[in-house]
């Protein structure tokens, strides 16, 4: 549970969903990336009611926000971009607000298969500003997300109300 009044006053009291994907093995670079991008999402508050994007929050990827080059995914290409491993960040916040059964907005799977994202069709592309992720908080209260990783994994904890809702996980086929 919350203790701090503030947050509870805007309905921020217990663990609402958590985003969980794993990403041993990445090169120094991608974990690198992995650890910046987290850190834009920290801290950050949903408001109820408010349409979250994931782009929005990120802000511009380049050079001069951190990033270094890594490989990314254009279409049918592995390349070298700016924010290479950034996509294991937003599967692991699609994750969360997946399994807990809020509504998506948008939200793009790869083009091919990576095993960062495993199992296949739970994972989420971000390419700024083409492709993002965005869901609404239709809970009872403000979302506050933390984030951090641990042993090669990436967790996004949502806190808030939870209400009644019942979502079930089936698949991917």
């Amino acid at each position: 549970n919350v203790l701090d009044a503030d947050l509870q006053d805007q309905g921020i009291r217990e663990v609402v969903a958590v985003g969980e994907s794993d990403y041993r093995g990445s090169p120094l670079a991608r974990t690198h990336n992995i650890a910046t991008g987290l850190d834009r999402f920290n801290g950050h508050i949903v408001p109820q009611g408010a349409l979250f994007s994931f782009n929005e929050v990120l802000g511009p990827v380049n050079a001069s926000t951190g990033y270094k080059k890594e490989l990314v995914i254009q279409g049918d290409k592995t390349v070298p971009d700016y924010g290479g491993g950034l996509c294991q960040i937003s599967t692991t916040a699609y994750r969360g607000v997946w399994e807990y059964g809020f509504p998506i907005r948008e939200r793009v799977n790869h083009s091919y298969s990576v095993r960062y994202y495993f199992p296949e069709g739970t994972d989420a592309t971000i390419y700024p500003p083409y492709k993002d992720i965005q869901f609404f908080n239709d809970s009872p209260g403000d979302l506050l997300i933390q984030t951090y990783s641990e042993d090669g994994r990436a967790y996004f904890i949502y806190y808030g109300t939870r209400d009644k809702r019942e979502a079930e996980v089936m698949g991917p086929y």
